[in-house]
Parts: C-alpha cells; structure tokens; sequence
C-alpha cells in the first residue's frame, strides 16, 4: 500500500474529524455503559439524506456517520484505509483497491466490490449530483473480484484525497432519485427523524466495532446563538456550529467550525478548524 501522506487537501474533512473528536471525548467522560447516549446540536439543518446529492459541510458531518467512503483522513488528517484495506498505484494512471472482507450494510448484505462501482457510477450519473467535480479525470471503475479498479485519463495526485468523500452505498440504492433512508457500513444505523426534523441512529457492530455511544441524536437549531442556548442549557452534548453564538455576534461564515463537548457540569473545547467541500476554482 502507498505510504499515507499528511493530506494538504483542497477538499478538507475537518469538520468530520472534529465532530468525530468531540464524541470522542463525551464518550470517554465515565463508564461506558450500554445505553449510553449522546445528542450532538447544529446550528442548521442538512440539505438532504443522500450522501450524494450535496456539497455540504453539515451535512457530510451528520451522513458520515451513516456511511463509509475507500478512504478516510483521521483526526491528524492523514490518509487511512476506511472501506479499503490497502490500496496501490499500479501505473501513472491506475489505482487498485482491495476491500476489506466481510463488512457488512446496516440493512443486510456484505460490501462487495459492485457496491464501490455503482456507487462511483451514481456520483458520476445522477441528473442532480454536486459531487462529480470528485471524480473529475476518471475514465473508468472496474470490478475485479474483491478489488476496485480506478483508472483516470490522466495523473490526477489527489485522487485518494478527493475519493475520501464519496459515499458507498449498497447497489440496491444506486437506481433511487433521492436515497430518504441513509444505509451504508458506519458506524451508526439510521432510526429515522424526530421533531424539528431531528435525526435518530443506533451503534451499529459492524467493521469498526461496536462504538461506546449506543445511540446519538443529532439535533438542528437556526442558527449558532439558538444552538448554543441549547448548549447552554445542559440540552446537547456535542455542539456544533460555525462559531460558539453569542448576541451581538457574527458567525465565522461558511468555512469555519467549531465544536464544544460537554463533561460532566464543564465543558471541554474540541478546538475550531477550517474546512470546504467546494473544489477550488
């Protein structure tokens, strides 16, 4: 497998990283016990449910938890196997993937190498996809056995970066319009939606391992100063918006984060990041 580099991305997940960090720390705040739970705010509201019908920040932070990409950065932004267990270059412009066995969708069946390609295909196809910039240069994506082919009409050096935001899903989905149920391989199981438009998912055993919080609630607020009266008010666990409101105060804008995690009566800051999902022109 290529060595994994510190991603210099254009495509940043930070936001994912960041939220994923501040779980982190809420679930290590005590004992885990099996009906451990935690509610993670936002100061908006997600575009949609399918993992490729937006280009969103907030909303690759709340569906990453639903759905794997080939490869994921982690908290230090370096590139790691996530649904690909290794992967090489085999030429200037051919990449092979070899998945990981066994791994299981949250709604039945195993990931297989088809999963990969229809789900590429479907980012490249969709009438309304905003992800096709992702996959710009590829010329081809072929199921060989339990390895995924990715073949490019030219060098393109930050494929593995861009790929690590590109949802796989079962091929059963690919055909949908607009997929309502999110379903992959993370580590959470969508439940469904609750009032305000809230979203409602179960730890899910699958490739991972069971995660230590077994349900999380994600909840959205319009805007920053509703979501952090939340906060305040001992109603969210995890809070995540684009900057801590405040009255008087102005967001950072559509390319900061920030996100607070709460211990016990204190509060513990998870830091603040910058982040885009948009291609630089």
């Amino acid at each position: 497998m290529d060595t994994p580099r510190r991603a210099r991305p254009r495509l940043g997940k930070l936001s994912g990283a960041l939220l994923a960090s501040a779980l982190l720390l809420v679930a290590a705040c005590g004992p885990v016990e099996d009906d451990r739970r935690v509610t993670v705010g936002f100061g908006d509201h997600p575009v949609t449910l399918d993992p490729h019908l937006h280009n969103n920040n907030l909303t690759w932070s709340v569906l990453s938890s639903f759905c794997d990409s080939l490869v994921e950065f982690s908290p230090e932004m370096e590139l790691q196997g996530a649904l690909a267990e290794r992967w090489a270059r085999t030429g200037p412009t051919t990449w092979r993937f070899e998945l990981r066995g066994s791994v299981p969708f949250h709604r039945g069946g195993t990931l297989s190498a088809a999963d990969v390609v229809a789900s590429f295909e479907r980012v490249r196809a969709h009438p309304r996809s905003p992800l096709r910039y992702l996959l710009a240069g590829v010329s081809r994506v072929v199921a060989e056995g339990d390895r995924v082919v990715v073949e490019t009409d030219r060098p393109v050096p930050d494929l593995l970066n861009r790929l690590a935001f590109v949802a796989v899903i079962p091929r059963r989905l690919a055909a949908e319009h607009e997929i309502g149920i999110p379903e992959g391989t993370g580590s959470y199981r969508f439940l469904g939606r609750g009032a305000g438009g809230s979203i409602e998912g179960e730890a899910f055993a699958g490739w991972r391992g069971r995660p230590p919080v077994s349900r999380v609630t994600f909840v959205f607020d319009e805007g920053s100063e509703a979501a952090t009266t939340r906060f305040l008010a001992g109603k969210l666990d995890v809070l995540r918006v684009a900057q801590v409101g405040r009255p008087g105060q102005s967001d950072l804008g559509a390319d900061g984060a920030h996100a607070l995690a709460r211990r016990g009566r204190g509060t513990l800051d998870a830091g603040s990041a910058v982040y885009s999902l948009r291609a630089e022109p």
